[in-house]
């Protein structure tokens, strides 16, 4: 379903990309991939045999293809830098779609983006990169440093929401740390629902 709103009247905070200074934080809330386990739980459950992962959880998780639960806490907290939600594409589309908006780069560590374990199995299976996997319910949090961050993150968690400081706001460059080893997104960001769901027998 598509929804399309149109609002008029006075608002508490404006977002502005102009707003992110370098050295604010990048916060991810929700899971990269859940919108991805979610269709492949409902769409094409038979990939899922040759693996023995169950998705039946996955399978009824619509409620967490949504951003708007999660905008909203955090703006009730805490007055963000810059919000972006995850779509097709993943965590790769959303940081680059941050990174056009505001001018800047970023630093991400790998060992701090959450994904769901049965996201990492399929990964593998089928040789896809997770982190461009459809996470429509992520949201990504850009926030200064210095605000009370851990008071934010451990609210969030609080109210039942998985929260991680996954990087920082850099003057340029895009880069990914993980298992002492730097590397950049790559130049075209193709989200692999698709082709799997088609190409796969």
């Amino acid at each position: 379903p598509l929804v399309v709103v149109t609002m008029i009247g006075k608002a508490r905070h404006v977002f502005n990309p102009k707003d992110v200074r370098v050295g604010d934080l990048i916060l991810q809330i929700g899971y990269v991939g859940a919108d991805f386990l979610y269709r492949i739980a409902n769409l094409r459950p038979d990939l899922l045999e040759p693996i023995e992962v169950d998705l039946k959880a996955w399978s009824k998780a619509r409620w967490m293809l949504t951003a708007l639960d999660k905008a909203v806490a955090v703006q009730i907290m805490e007055s963000p830098s810059f919000l972006r939600s995850g779509s097709e594409g993943g965590l790769y589309k959303a940081l680059k779609d941050l990174s056009r908006a505001t001018g800047m780069g970023y630093r991400i560590w790998l060992d701090r983006v959450e994904m769901p374990p049965e996201l990492r199995t399929l990964s593998t299976k089928y040789s896809i990169d997770p982190l461009s996997t459809s996470s429509h319910g992520l949201i990504l949090v850009v926030i200064s440093r210095h605000k009370p961050v851990r008071f934010l993150i451990e609210s969030l968690k609080y109210s039942g929401y998985n929260v991680s400081v996954i990087g920082e706001v850099i003057k340029e460059g895009e880069f990914f740390i993980g298992k002492g080893e730097v590397f950049h997104p790559p130049t075209e960001i193709i989200d692999p629902l698709f082709s799997l769901i088609d190409d796969i027998s």
